[in-house]
Order: C-alpha cells, then structure tokens, then sequence
C-alpha cells in the first residue's frame, strides 16, 4: 500500500543553516552562487517494515565564486530509507541534466534536512556523497549502506554530531522525510548562496 503525503514545490534556497550569505568579491564585484531547492516524497508502507523514499533537486545551480564556472539547470538526488531484520538501510543515486557551465561537478556531498511526516523539521540533517559524473539524465549506481544506528543523521549542519541509535530508531518507526536539498561541498569547495 502507497500514500503519498506530499510533494514539495521548488523553492529559492534562504536556508540559514548554509554556513553564512551570498559570497562578496572585492572592488564592488558582487559574486553570486544561487540554486533552487525542489522535490517531493512518498512514504511506504509494507508491513512490517517501513520505507521511506523521496526524489529531491537543486534546479538552477549557479556558482561564480572564484571562477568556479558551475551551472547546471538541474541535480537530482534520489534517496531510500528502510529496515532489515532490524537493521537500518539506506540508498541513493544522483543524475544531472544540463550543464551549461565552463566545469564539471567531480565530487559533491549534499545534504538535506530531515522532517517528521507532519511536516515539522526535526532539528537533525542527513549529508550524502553520491557517485557523480554520470552520462546526462543517467542515474548513478544505486549505492547502499547499513550504517549503525548512531551512524545516520547529525543535529547540527555541517555533519558533526551524530544523533543516538534510539533518536535515530525513533525516526523510522513514527516516520520521516527529507526535504531543502543543499549542495554543502562541491569539487572539495565550499560555497555561500543567496
């Protein structure tokens, strides 16, 4: 059985969990990194496990900052949350599509925030380094995990702190999704959006 709870509209990224504003350059050269956070998900119920899934996107990703050259109308992250015998599970893969920038995404690490099925935000994040570099709209490898427990979700944005195995057990028996995809490293570089 399938319910889908929401789908999330795009919407321009004012996350003040993004390390800081727009970058500045000197002499009045105003440098401008933008994206545009989107997507939706759907919560799956197959008992007696429980499953939760959900596609995001960056649309129009923008870095200038120090001639980074990056423009991309589109990244999309595709993630996957469920348990076995009693185990926590996850998997993702990522795709692209129009590259209308001088350079390539190599490396990218990404990270979303993590929401209750009431659509309130939990205080916890979820950071995420797919396979980048695929052939246009293809998606990457489907890259699973079975971290521990304590392993999963941070509580703070920049991926220190991890929260306990009961927080974490917690999340995938009263449900959750992952919602305002951030592009927190690029190419071993991090950026300040607008």
């Amino acid at each position: 059985m399938v319910f889908i709870l929401a789908f999330a509209g795009c919407n321009t990224e004012d996350d003040n969990d993004n390390g800081g504003g727009s970058g500045g350059g000197g002499g009045g050269n105003t440098t401008v990194n933008t994206f545009t956070s989107c997507g939706g998900y759907d919560y799956v119920t197959d008992v007696p496990e429980k499953t939760y899934k959900g596609v995001l996107c960056i649309a129009d990703f923008l870095v200038q900052e120090n001639n980074a050259g990056l423009n991309y109308q589109q990244i999309e992250y595709k993630y996957y949350f469920s348990t076995f015998f009693g185990e926590g599970l996850h998997r993702g893969s990522i795709r692209w599509n129009g590259n209308l920038g001088n350079n390539e995404i190599i490396l990218i690490t990404i990270r979303a925030k993590v929401y209750n099925l009431n659509g309130d935000s939990t205080g916890y994040y979820y950071f995420y380094s797919p396979i980048f570099g695929d052939p246009e709209n293809d998606w990457s490898p489907d890259v699973s995990g079975s971290p521990a427990w304590d392993e999963f979700f941070t509580s703070d944005p920049n991926g220190n702190n991890y929260i306990s195995e009961l927080a974490t057990k917690n999340l995938f028996i009263n449900g959750f999704y992952l919602d305002d995809l951030y592009p927190y490293e690029i190419n071993n570089q991090m950026y300040d959006y607008e």
